[in-house]
């Protein structure tokens, strides 16, 4: 018999690449706030995850056995703009669900990020001191505290740079800069911001894996390669098999 599964940020990147792979093994529910993707054997449920009614009487209806909690603000500016709501969502909502699954014997598997750390471990270890140098990351690593907290049944999964072709309407950095190399459109690459990208399918494979596991605690999720940004366009030029005469090297500090 399938097991139950929630997840949040159902409608977002992540989200849709996580229940196209869930469904053959779970019995999926996902919450969303844009319109329903095209996903068939899901049960879909719009709800508002800051409303902590709205929340718990998703939880108590669904009684999951697993939650993979990837809803997030996740982009640096907006966090940084919106404090209060960033921190709201990344980090109030992570520890009253945290707490449900805590209070219900409820598998729980959140996704974190690399922002965590400030750049001076490369290679960071899941036990190198996690120093966040913008305030999504500040968010994510108190999410992570509550999460290891509050239920033992849990793995604090910190997701590298995360890429690939999108499964709603709305284009992925990657698949804009596919499209800028195709067209020969300069493309500006940091080539001093060193990453480890992870394939959005790998990803969700192996969030899905963490699911049904019994692993407990922090796990680094990544591809395998270090590579800077501007190294990445390079290969995405070649492996597309795409113009290189837009790509152009530039440095934060810039």
């Amino acid at each position: 018999m399938k097991k139950n599964i929630l997840i949040t940020g159902g409608s977002g990147f992540l989200g849709r690449h996580l229940i196209a792979q869930a469904v053959d093994d779970w019995n999926v529910t996902a919450i969303h706030r844009r319109p329903v993707p095209e996903i068939l054997g899901c049960q879909w449920i719009a709800a508002d995850l800051t409303n902590m009614d709205q929340l718990k009487a998703v939880l108590d209806r669904v009684q999951p056995d697993a939650i993979i909690h990837a809803a997030a603000m996740a982009r640096l500016d907006e966090a940084e703009a919106n404090r209060d709501a960033a921190l709201a969502i990344n980090y109030t909502v992570t520890r009253h669900i945290a707490q449900w699954c805590a209070d219900h014997a409820c598998r729980l598997v959140f996704v974190s990020t690399d922002q965590v750390f400030d750049g001076n471990y490369p290679n960071a270890t899941e036990s190198d001191p996690a120093v966040p140098l913008n305030y999504y990351g500040e968010t994510k690593l108190q999410a992570e505290k509550a999460v290891l907290d509050i239920q033992s049944n849990s793995v604090v999964a910190r997701a590298a740079l995360i890429f690939g072709l999108s499964l709603g309407d709305k284009r992925t950095f990657f698949e804009n800069t596919l499209i800028r190399l195709r067209e020969k459109q300069p493309v500006r690459l940091f080539e001093d911001d060193f990453r480890t990208p992870i394939l959005v399918n790998n990803l969700s494979a192996a969030l899905l894996e963490l699911a049904g596991h019994s692993y407990c605690g922090r796990i680094h999720l990544a591809g395998n390669e270090r590579l800077s940004r501007y190294k990445f366009g390079e290969l995405m030029a070649e492996v597309m098999d795409l113009p290189k005469v837009g790509l152009q090297p530039g440095k934060m500090a810039d």
